[in-house]
């Protein structure tokens, strides 16, 4: 009987880390940085989360964290600069930490003079970028916005919004009060983006109705489908799919080289069919100005690239004009396919700016084409961008094309351009459709959102959706849409 149970606590074991799950109790002390008093009612608490305690009388404090390493411990109290830690399996339990006055002013907008009614002119601006616009967000309140100071730089078309003391937000459609840090935020006219950064404690209201307390439930759970904590999960669980999630690889370019992407026109080839021949032969004479001389050498050679047994799965051909100073806009390429004798012929013409050029002949079943606006501008701004146009392929990416397994428990999200992805159970909401089309009567489709790495190769995500580093993911499209008004603390679990 013993020797039945001999390696069952090494199971054990195995069980509790195989999630990355860790127990630790932590605690320590806090003072202040100039003359070590103890700092007391400090919140201490895991970043994103519901997870904290406060510090005593004499600054100390304790917290049992059962959850997912690594993970950001803050430190956060009224009149002090906010600090975070990282905390990890292998590091000490005791984490001692010294706060400095909070200095209101960041040095890159210090020469910046603060804007009177800052409020009333850019209130609204910052609210729609930091909790949303949705109609959850019209019903999140602000309880301390006298907190806040706006700058503007008229040169950088950009917005700076700064605040004296940790934002309180109540957000009634999910049931928490969240103080908010907020350590950086800016808002980009000119550019249409907004980056803001800071560390959030999640307290959950205490609701007596049973009525509410399951239209909460129900709202966090409408909150959490879809979001890009939910697809980050399924990257983890490598189960995208099965959670509605379709991912696609997309490319974004200048409108000026739209016809070096997408055919006008695709057909297939059959070499035993002469019709077939005969009708591509005839589609490239078809063309103005076209060295009519070369076309047979063109077939000859083409014939000979058939007959080969090699690797080379596509041949490029150049339409060939009479007048050889002119470089030819007509371009075609011929795709090999499963069956031998069948090969696909697409036709480019490389002087097509959009699809509405030459667009009665135009297929394009391959690809599907799909807006690059990123919002409303406000207010009025001379825009340098370039007449951009998204192009995204059609066949969805298998997950362990941009999921990578790493020596650590997290798994990297790796891809190069941009991915969109689309959640297939849920449906746009209207303010966002109204906002994305103003002026017209838009149906609501699945929620698409595309998203690119800036300065980094691939981000790191675990098991609870949490990735790093965060602000190296740009999100646009849907989760855009989706702010404070829609983010729910790290360990909540649907």
């Amino acid at each position: 009987m013993k020797e039945q149970f001999k390696f069952l606590p090494l199971i054990i074991l195995c069980f509790l880390f195989s999630n990355n799950i860790w127990a630790k109790q932590l605690y320590g002390r806090v003072v202040d940085a100039k003359d070590g008093t103890p700092v007391a009612g400090c919140a201490v608490y895991i970043n994103y989360s519901t997870i904290g305690t406060t510090t005593g009388k004499d600054g100390r404090f304790s917290l049992q964290y059962n959850g997912t390493l690594p993970a950001d411990l803050a430190f956060q109290s009224v009149g002090y600069e906010s600090r975070m830690v990282s905390i990890t399996a292998s590091g000490p339990d005791e984490i001692n930490m010294s706060l400095a006055i909070r200095d209101n002013e960041l040095q890159e907008v210090k020469v910046l003079a603060p804007i009177e009614k800052g409020w009333a002119r850019f209130g609204k601006d910052f609210l729609e970028a930091f909790l949303g616009y949705s109609d959850w967000s019209e019903q999140c309140v602000l309880v301390n916005k006298e907190v806040l100071t706006f700058r503007y730089d008229k040169e950088l078309q950009t917005l700076y919004v700064q605040a004296s003391a940790p934002l309180i937000i109540k957000h009634n459609q999910l049931g928490y009060i969240i103080n908010y840090d907020l350590m950086d935020f800016s808002r980009s006219y000119k550019d249409r983006t907004v980056f803001f950064s800071g560390s959030a404690r999640y307290t959950p209201m205490d609701i007596k109705s049973k009525k509410r307390q399951a239209r909460v439930a129900q709202n966090r759970e409408v909150a959490y489908r879809g979001s890009i904590n939910h697809f980050m999960r399924a990257v983890y669980r490598n189960k995208c799919r099965e959670e509605g999630f379709v991912v696609n690889a997309m490319e974004r370019i200048d409108g000026k080289d739209y016809g070096r992407y997408v055919s006008l026109w695709s057909d297939s080839l059959n070499t035993r069919n002469t019709n077939d021949i005969k009708k591509l032969a005839t589609k490239m004479l078809s063309h103005s100005g076209v060295d009519t001389q070369r076309i047979v050498p063109f077939f000859m050679a083409l014939k000979e690239w058939m007959d080969k047994d090699t690797q080379q799965n596509a041949i490029h051909f150049p339409l060939p004009l009479k007048d050889t100073v002119k470089a030819t806009n007509h371009h075609y390429f011929i795709e090999r396919t499963a069956q031998r004798e069948l090969y696909m012929v697409k036709y480019y013409d490389y002087s097509r700016l959009s699809p509405q050029d030459s667009m009665r002949q135009a297929t394009m079943a391959e690809i599907q084409l799909v807006s690059g606006e990123l919002g409303p501008k406000r207010p009025p701004v001379k825009s340098t961008t370039p007449n951009l146009i998204d192009i995204v392929y059609s066949a969805p990416l298998p997950t362990d094309s941009f999921r990578v397994a790493t020596d650590s428990p997290e798994v990297a999200l790796a891809f190069k351009k941009y991915l969109q992805v689309t959640y297939l159970l849920e449906k746009e909401e209207w303010p966002y459709l109204k906002r994305k089309s103003p002026f017209a009567s838009p149906i609501p489709k699945e929620q698409k959102s595309i998203i690119t790495l800036r300065d980094t190769d691939e981000v790191l995500v675990q098991d609870n959706g949490n990735y790093y580093p965060p602000y190296a993911l740009f999100l646009e499209g849907y989760w855009s849409y989706e702010k404070l008004d829609k983010m729910l603390p790290l360990d909540y679990a649907p």
